[in-house]
């Protein structure tokens, strides 16, 4: 079974995920055995279902792929450079039969839940005399989820080119980064100014880009797909569970404080004991749940080598590194400083042998 934290911190969906395998030139044979090698979480529900995959693993494989294939850190790259209409999906298509780039844009980011999602934060289209086109925030960054950043920029650029048939809608690129070894080819791609280490990652659109027609927009067929569009939307509703809902409430509300139940049912618009009462019924609690959480995070942040201990304690809402020490022991049974060091010592091992194979 996934850990809590899998299914709260994001979802995909297969597409995306051979999207990626593609982009690494991974022949199609080997798809199915790393994945099931590699994605150690997913798929998070099987059946007749479309399977959803953790985002978590979706980062792991990424980071394997970029260490064991020629494709290198230019992984996201790539896969912006292959994306295709349809690998959005219906959002995709909604999109796509618009009526002006606005339209398009506003119910393509509607829409993304049912492709890709990161429970931290989420995109959004700012509109205005300045217009940009925001993805969600992925910090702090390394190499397992940089390279998603340049995938969904880059599959934005090409689904703007799309929909207006020409290439000049984009002003500038922001990237919340650090500059990286292929920024080169990120300016050879994009064709306008790149600006790493900014306040978030997005695409600057030229002013009165929004109002520019689609060019494949089919008013009547608009209105078809979102309506099927919401009918997908509500059947996910329906069955997420209360856990599930409450993981995905608390994921982007830990930094630097410590949510309570009480918080979370009025935000659900519910009482506590109502909220309580439903977690009991699912085999859980309130505290169950944002500890698995932390629990999970904590091992995903400490396993990218860059945050200090009480940087990862103010991120999960703990009162002091000492107190954020003391959970982690009790989780794992070992400390934050044993527990890197292990994990250290296993990549150099894999890595060697990688190296020499």
């Amino acid at each position: 079974m996934p850990s809590a934290f899998t299914a709260s911190y994001g979802l995909t969906t297969l597409p995306q995920v051979r999207l990626m395998l593609d982009a690494a030139q991974l022949p199609a044979a080997q798809w199915a055995p790393v994945m099931h090698a590699r994605m150690h979480d997913s798929p998070l529900q099987a059946g007749d279902r479309e399977p959803l995959y953790a985002l978590t693993d979706f980062m792991r494989l990424g980071e394997w792929l970029m260490r064991t294939t020629p494709v290198s850190s230019r992984l996201g790259l790539v896969m912006g450079r292959r994306t295709r209409d349809t690998d959005y999906g219906i959002a995709g298509q909604i999109a796509r039969s618009a009526s002006t780039v606005g339209e398009a844009l506003d119910s393509f980011l509607h829409y993304l839940p049912l492709v890709m999602q990161c429970h931290t934060s989420e995109p959004a289209l700012h509109t205005g005399a300045q217009p940009r086109l925001q993805m969600h925030s992925l910090a702090p960054y390394s190499r397992y989820n940089s390279f998603i950043v340049d995938g969904i920029l880059a599959g934005w650029f090409r689904q703007l080119s799309w929909l207006t048939g020409r290439n000049d809608a984009v002003l500038a690129v922001d990237i919340e980064y650090e500059n990286c070894p292929h920024a080169q080819e990120l300016l050879n791609f994009f064709r306008v100014p790149v600006n790493f280490r900014q306040a978030a990652n997005q695409l600057w659109l030229k002013p009165g880009a929004l109002d520019w027609p689609v060019v494949t927009a089919q008013p009547q067929l608009h209105q078809q797909l979102r309506a099927l569009g919401d009918e997908l939307l509500a059947q996910r509703a329906q069955r997420a569970t209360q856990t599930g809902r409450l993981q995905q409430w608390l994921a982007p509300r830990l930094s630097g404080q410590s949510p309570t139940v009480e918080q979370a049912a009025d935000a659900m618009a519910m009482a506590p004991w109502t909220l309580r009462r439903r977690l009991q019924q699912e085999g859980t609690s309130f505290q169950d749940v944002l500890d698995s959480l932390r629990r999970d995070t904590a091992i995903r942040l400490i396993q990218q080598h860059q945050l200090s201990f009480g940087e990862i304690a103010w991120l999960l809402g703990f009162s002091s590194p000492g107190a954020f020490q003391r959970a982690f022991k009790r989780w794992t049974q070992r400390t934050p400083g044993d527990y890197r060091r292990h994990q250290q010592v296993k990549e150099a091992d894999y890595n060697s042998v990688a190296s020499s194979a």
